[in-house]
């Protein structure tokens, strides 16, 4: 009883701790400290491992692959490839499409001039750096999010609680800091309520895949190629059609 009474006071600072951080980053500091967002990040990132590890004193073998019915490793197969990527290009189609026919006239003026000023204050107004950036959120920063709110986040609550809770709480916790970065770059709109919507149910999806596959490498591909088709959106409200 004391050892799930840990566990769910562990899952409660995971899932509140990610919104403070992009509260103290983007709302307090405004976006204009590299340090003290790097700092916040690294404590969230590593509280898992430390909590698992350290705290626990679960061995690697028990906590980190998932295990299949027969108690052995699940290693990464290639059904766990395709259905990452499958998945993820049919979450970036529909982004398209939305970006296509949702966003239009003065809609996508206002949303460029907003997303532009942020963007701007991040020193991020040049190809390069968007594009480095790009590519380190879609290849490590996805895979650090899996591995935080799918293995450990969801992995948590799966000792606690049914699939479809703990996956519709993981994927609500997956999305509350996300509604904090809309707001800063959409403002208060219904495109921040629709996409904080479609957040919370790719953290459902995710968390599904991550349940049937017991491997994070299809979710994490999925989410590498949906990060990949956000920052070509930016990159094409940015750059090409301002």
């Amino acid at each position: 009883m004391f050892i799930k009474h840990q566990t769910w006071i562990a899952v409660l600072f995971a899932i509140v701790f990610p919104s403070f951080v992009t509260w103290v980053y983007f709302i307090l500091f405004d976006g204009k400290s590299a340090v003290v967002g790097g700092v916040c990040k690294a404590i969230q990132f590593a509280f898992p491992a430390c909590w698992v590890f350290l705290w626990m004193k679960i061995p690697l073998r028990e906590a980190g692959l998932p295990k299949t019915d027969n108690g052995l490793p699940a290693w990464p197969t290639r059904r766990n490839v395709l259905s990452g990527v499958g998945l993820g290009i049919a979450i970036v189609a529909a982004m398209f499409a939305y970006y296509g026919f949702a966003i239009t006239g003065s809609d996508f003026t206002n949303l460029s001039i907003k997303i532009a000023s942020r963007v701007n204050r991040l020193s991020l107004d040049n190809p390069l750096g968007y594009a480095i950036l790009g590519g380190f959120y879609a290849v490590v920063h996805s895979f650090l999010e899996e591995y935080y709110f799918r293995w450990f986040v969801f992995g948590r609550l799966r000792e606690l609680l049914r699939f479809a809770p703990a996956a519709i709480v993981s994927g609500l916790a997956f999305m509350a800091h996300h509604v904090i970065v809309l707001y800063v770059f959409l403002g208060p709109s219904l495109h921040t309520a629709f996409l904080s919507l479609c957040i919370a149910a790719g953290g459902f999806i995710w968390a599904w895949q991550y349940e049937r596959s017991r491997s994070l490498l299809g979710p994490w591909i999925s989410h590498m190629i949906v990060d990949t088709g956000i920052f070509l959106v930016g990159y094409h409200m940015l750059f090409v059609a301002s």
